[in-house]
């Protein structure tokens, strides 16, 4: 295939695309045939050839896409004359304190803002996919941790969180005010959701008790030390965290300012120290390779369901460069796996993996289908459970009342975050009025089966006659032993 007949092919995939194409979707389009640094060359051209049109290909956190430039919106608004969502001074207030300030509850909120947050504003947020709760503080109430998702990035055009703009210590979201509006959103003249100062508001246990349940602290709790602006890889999961390519990538795009960070609010003493990402052993040098596929190749070093060849050939195929050695990679592999060998050796006896592994096997006895490494979507988990259960011999598919995984981008979190999300359901030919029943009963089974490994299971009690419910791991520490 020459090279124009490969960008027009690519470039009607990407106008026809109802979401943004990650480089794994655009080389399963060619069939593996182009090596992703011939994509990135392909994009490149694209974007010049849309250069001085009013559609621009731009790189997301999500993938590429097609979008219209900016400064067509006050005509294409004339096609479509409803008004847009509009959004409180106290709702880009909370969405940019979340946004920079990321991972915080709602008591550092508080803090911040200097009023109560409103349980209206979180939802509102929540509900447009743009912040979502990513874990708990150990602390009173085990208030959730609120993070941005990548739909927030996708729908204000970022390809990661560095992307966002500059904002000024003490006037959160003023300069994001903007980015917002060009996402569809206008600014609200009503009068705020958020009412009395948190200094000045009342502190009865029933208020402090309710924002605690509602996934907040106490307004008198204190909040953690301002961290650095994450990237966008450790921060959006449960949702599949499809590549964020770098900016570079998608040509000489004006770089934003580094985000000012807020005023640091006092740290609890008691609060423990997570330990340290996952990363590559040391002795290798490091690969001419971008932050994303650094992340995937940790996650296939260290996940334990790939073999050297498979490791070695991924790598030359999908990321390295046309025309790298063979040998070379190869040889950086093994270096790679004899160092984890060795750091196995200061590893506790029993990991997390083995207690996982051990769950697994209980919940398999009662008839649930546990699959690790189930493809690297939810959709990809969905399917690969459909396809255990049609392999199965009858009497073995009788017993089954429900499924549990975890896939690809759950792993990549569980080695940045140290927590593993698994995603549970019913058996789909359940009849419904007892779908919802049956989901709930496989969560407590789950739940049951961890903690008994020593593993503490975190989730929401509910079951979806849909399936797709999700049990958070945490603390969850990924050591799975190589041979």
């Amino acid at each position: 295939m020459n090279t124009a007949e490969a960008k027009r092919i690519l470039e009607t995939a990407l106008i026809c695309a109802r979401q943004p194409l990650t480089l794994r979707d655009m080389r399963a389009l060619f069939d593996g045939a182009l090596a992703a640094d011939t994509l990135k060359t392909l994009l490149a051209d694209l974007q010049n050839d849309w250069a001085q049109r009013g559609v621009e290909l731009v790189c997301v956190a999500s993938g590429w896409r097609f979008q219209s430039r900016p400064e067509m919106r006050p005509w294409l608004e004339r096609l479509h004359p409803e008004k847009p969502p509009r959004y409180t001074r106290a709702t880009l207030e909370t969405l940019a304190i979340i946004a920079y300030r990321q991972p915080v509850t709602r008591g550092d909120i508080e803090d911040i803002r200097g009023v109560t947050v409103s349980t209206q504003t979180i939802k509102q947020l929540e509900e447009r996919g743009w912040v979502e709760v990513i874990g708990y503080r150990e602390t009173v109430g085990r208030p959730g941790l609120y993070a941005t998702t990548r739909q927030f990035l996708d729908d204000l055009g970022l390809a990661s969180l560095e992307q966002l703009p500059a904002i000024e210590a003490g006037e959160p979201g003023q300069e994001l005010a903007q980015a917002l509006e060009a996402a569809g959103l206008e600014p609200s003249e009503a009068p705020e959701a958020d009412s009395a100062a948190a200094g000045n508001a009342p502190g009865s246990a029933a208020e402090d008790a309710a924002s605690a349940k509602a996934g907040g602290d106490p307004p008198s709790a204190s909040a953690p030390a301002a961290p650095q602006a994450a990237t966008d890889a450790g921060l959006h999961r449960p949702q599949d965290p499809a590549p964020a390519e770098p900016a570079a990538i998608a040509g000489e795009a004006a770089k934003a300012p580094a985000p000012a960070k807020l005023p640091a609010v006092d740290a609890p003493a008691a609060a423990p120290e997570a330990p340290p990402p996952a990363a590559l052993p040391d002795p290798a040098r490091p690969l001419p390779v971008d932050a994303y596929l650094q992340t995937e190749l940790i996650a296939l070093l260290r996940g334990g369901n790939a073999s050297r060849e498979a490791i070695a050939q991924t790598l030359l195929a999908e990321m390295l460069p046309e025309g790298s050695d063979a040998a070379e990679a190869a040889a950086w592999v093994d270096a790679q796996l004899a160092a984890l060998r060795q750091e196995q050796q200061g590893w506790p006896a029993v990991t997390d993996c083995d207690r996982l592994d051990a769950a697994f096997a209980a919940l398999r006895q009662q008839g649930i289908v546990c699959l690790p490494h189930a493809g690297d979507t939810p959709g990809d988990g969905l399917a690969a459970f459909r396809q255990a259960l049609a392999a199965m011999p009858e009497h073995e598919r009788a017993r089954v009342t429900g499924y549990c995984f975890f896939h690809g981008q759950d792993l990549a979190r569980a080695l940045s975050d140290h927590l593993l999300w698994l995603t549970f359901g019913p058996h789909p030919q359940q009849k419904p009025p007892q779908q919802k029943a049956c989901a709930q009963q496989t969560g407590r089974l789950i739940a049951a089966a961890l903690e008994n490994e020593g593993l503490r299971a975190e989730w929401s009690c509910n079951g979806s006659s849909a399936g797709g419910e999700r049990i958070c791991v945490q603390p969850f520490t990924w050591q799975r032993r190589i041979g």
